[in-house]
Parts: C-alpha cells; sequence; structure tokens
C-alpha cells in the first residue's frame, strides 16, 4: 500500500505586517491604476478602460506564475520521490 505524499509547506510563514501591507496595498495599486489609465486615456468610458486593464494584468500573471507553479510541482515531485 501506497502512502499518500504530504503537500509542499513552506518553512516559515510571512510577517504578519508585511502579509496585512500586501492585503491593503494591492487594492489601492488598482484604483490607482484606474485612476491612472483613465487620466490618460481621456474618456468618460472608465468601466471599459477597468475591464481592459483587468484583462491584460490577468494574462500578465498567467503568463508570469504558471512558470513558478510548474517549477513548485516539479520540486515537489522530486522531493516526495527522494524521500
Amino acid at each position: 500500500m501506497s502512502e499518500v505524499p504530504r503537500r509542499f509547506s513552506p518553512l516559515r510563514r510571512a510577517p504578519r505586517s508585511t502579509r496585512l501591507a500586501l492585503y491593503l496595498l494591492g487594492p489601492l495599486l488598482w484604483v490607482a491604476a484606474l485612476i491612472l489609465v483613465s487620466l490618460l486615456v481621456r474618456e468618460q468610458d472608465a468601466v471599459e478602460t477597468g475591464l481592459l486593464v483587468a484583462a491584460v494584468a490577468f494574462v500578465v500573471a498567467v503568463v508570469l506564475l504558471l512558470p513558478q507553479r510548474l517549477l513548485r510541482l516539479r520540486r515537489e515531485r522530486e522531493h516526495a520521490s527522494s524521500r
């Protein structure tokens, strides 16, 4: 009977102050980005501009985070096989 490998867990969690700052700064950066884009584009269609910014940010996030996820999964498999 094979044993189910443990999931990867970080050695230590990020400090509470860092996590709190990220949770607060994230939405504020989105608002600032929406305001900046609407000022640069000089349109009254802030909703459409906001959706465009969100779509571009999503694509960039997927492109940047997918390789990191794949690397983490590979390291989890390597760690599980070395046990």
